[in-house]
């Protein structure tokens, strides 16, 4: 891509509370956008704010309620990624995998660079634990009419499951190094 790009290095950390989502009639998730049209790459490195609170959340495409994808981590365990969305109102799970992350930047936590590339209607994704080895991640076909946005998401969907009673406050996710690209 050429140089036309938009960089946020100094990290923004996006608290949500319990219960926060993007799903269903629940879109109550906090997230930080931008308008964009034609081709991009995103990028973006997430850990968790704390040891206090768990990190949960990523990229974010949006067009509507029923036309967004969702490129996160944490929502089903800290080393836990996954690509998934609606494409005209029906939910889709793209990839989903685990893997190990490592520090990356100033903030010394267990961190993941996530990058994201639109070309035409086909979205990829892939996921890198120290900036050179990206690992495939996922790819949805998503027909969105220019203008759509893109940005960054925190959720606070805490899953009963895998954290039994634990973080009531919901989570902190710290987002640094972002970078836009576009033709």
């Amino acid at each position: 891509f050429p140089k036309n790009s938009v960089s946020l290095d100094n990290g923004v950390e996006i608290c949500a509370a319990n219960g926060r989502d993007l799903d269903g009639l629940n879109l109550s998730a906090p997230r930080l956008m931008r308008e964009i049209s034609g081709d991009f790459a995103v990028e973006v490195c997430i850990s968790p704010a704390s040891d206090e609170k768990p990190q949960m959340g990523g990229l974010l495409v949006w067009k509507d309620r029923d036309n967004f994808l969702r490129f996160e981590r944490g929502v089903h365990g800290q080393h836990e990624v996954r690509l998934h969305g609606y494409v005209g109102g029906k939910y889709q799970i793209a990839g989903r995998g685990r893997t190990q992350a490592k520090a990356c930047y100033s903030n010394g936590g267990e961190a993941m660079r996530l990058r994201l590339e639109r070309a035409g209607e086909q979205f990829s994704a892939y996921c890198s634990v120290d900036g050179e080895n990206w690992m495939t991640c996922g790819k949805l076909t998503l027909p969105l009419d220019d203008p759509i946005q893109i940005g960054i998401h925190a959720i606070g969907m805490i899953d009963r499951t895998i954290y039994c009673g634990a973080y009531k406050e919901g989570t902190a996710t710290v987002f640094q190094g972002f970078k836009l690209w576009t033709q």
